[in-house]
């Protein structure tokens, strides 16, 4: 059976920064009820992908932020500034 190593620093920051954006994210589809329907042609993303993303399995690309953002009129920075909250209390 393989070793299975345990993960490193940057990888647990990494996670921790991927769930709090997906977050975020969630949180102002639920103030804006929007679905993942709703956005998912908007992002250019199938329903299950935008899901993957939404739940913080697969990190959202930059470009997929900023075309969220725009949908919900609101500033990319939302999503990424709650994300370092959530990073400096994770190295804390």
């Amino acid at each position: 059976m393989p070793d299975i190593e345990p993960p490193d620093a940057t990888t647990i920051r990494l996670e921790v920064v991927r769930r709090a954006i997906a977050a975020e994210v969630r949180a102002e589809m639920a103030r804006q009820n929007k679905s993942l329907r709703d956005l998912a042609d908007v992002v250019g993303l199938s329903h299950q992908s935008l899901a993957l993303r939404v739940r913080g399995d697969i990190a959202f690309r930059s470009d997929e932020l900023v075309l969220l953002a725009t949908a919900l009129h609101v500033p990319v920075e939302q999503f990424v500034r709650l994300s370092a909250a959530a990073d400096a209390a994770a190295v804390a």
